[in-house]
Order: structure tokens, then sequence, then C-alpha cells
């Protein structure tokens, strides 16, 4: 058997920005689900758990990025640049692989207003990946 070592992660939620905030919050048994009143999504309100849009969009400004991303490709963005900032690795290095898995991809460009913004080819997960690796 190989063995497999973990150098950094992270991860985006509800409950936090990093793998630790989101720790904190299970261990002291807090929920990320809320009832939210977001029309845009639901003339009713509804449960569920929502990334803190306002929270990302100030997180991946400090990633200084000139380019225009979809809110999913922001968080997968974000998440990596934290990752990588506790390591040594160069993501641009052709021995740097990035592997990105994702239940429902790029949905938000499924939604008429954000149809003009993006081609329509972001919807597949390859080119979103294509894209998130070449902000590295």
């Amino acid at each position: 058997m190989k063995s497999v070592f973990l150098i950094s992660d992270n991860v985006i939620t509800s409950l936090g920005f990093t793998t630790g905030e989101n720790a904190v919050k299970m261990r002291e048994k807090c929920s990320g689900v809320i009832l939210s009143e977001d029309r845009s999504i639901s003339p009713v309100p509804f449960y569920a758990s929502l990334v803190n849009t306002p929270l990302l969009e100030e997180a991946f400004c400090r990633l200084n990025s000139k380019v225009e991303y979809t809110r999913l490709e922001k968080m997968i963005i974000t998440s990596i640049s934290d990752a990588l900032n506790k390591t040594k690795i160069d993501p641009a290095s052709g021995d740097t692989l990035f592997i990105i898995s994702t239940a429902k991809g790029n949905i938000d460009l499924l939604e008429e207003r954000q149809n003009g913004s993006f081609p329509k080819e972001r919807l597949k997960s390859a080119v979103m990946a294509r894209v998130i690796s070449s902000f590295f």
C-alpha cells in the first residue's frame, strides 16, 4: 500500500471559510441551516445552508483578481488560495495537479440573469476547472 500525505486543506461552508472554523462550529454542534428570505432564490422563505455572499466577496477581493468569476469559482479559488498559503507548493508547476469535485457545478449560470455574463460552456465542469486552474 502506498502512503498518502496531506499537506494542506481548506473548506468553505455556511459554517465558516476555513477547515478550522468549520471544525470548531461542528464541535459546538452549530448548524449552518438558516431561514433564507432571499427572493432572488425563492419567492417564499425557506431553510437552507448557504455560504455568506458578502463574506465570500470580501475574501475574494483580497486576492486582487481583475478577472470576473462565478460565485462557485470564487469559492473554489478562495479555498485553494487559503490552502496554498500554508504550503511552499508552486501552483504553476507542471508537477501540481488540481482536482476539483462538485456535485452541482456552476449551476448559477442556469439563471437568466447570469447567462449573459459568462460563456455557456462555463457550465461544463472541465471548462470551469480550466478557468480556476488558470487563476493560479
